[in-house]
């Protein structure tokens, strides 16, 4: 009973993924020549991500901000749709 042996299948491994790969926005900041490094260019990608969270940020508050919807006395319009028709008479 101790003489069997199992045929074992050749086993398969993953290529090497320790060997660190640009990204796509990097490469393309670092075509641009606005920087030399893929650390610079990390760094210019977070800043314009920065940007982009603080101008969805001021948009969504001014979008959403309700003194410009409150109805007026006596109307049951909001103010922003009463000028926007008064605008469109005046053409």
């Amino acid at each position: 009973m101790t003489d069997i042996q199992f045929e074992e299948e050749q086993m398969y491994t993953r290529p090497n993924t320790a060997l660190k790969q640009q990204s796509a926005l990097a490469r393309l900041v670092l075509k641009t020549g606005i920087v030399r490094s893929e650390r610079a260019a990390q760094y210019v990608l977070l800043g314009v991500a920065a940007l982009a969270l603080i101008a969805t940020a001021l948009i969504a508050t001014n979008a959403f901000d309700r003194r410009d919807a409150t109805p007026q006395a006596g109307s049951t319009e909001p103010a922003a749709f009463k000028a926007a028709r008064e605008a469109a008479a005046r053409r």
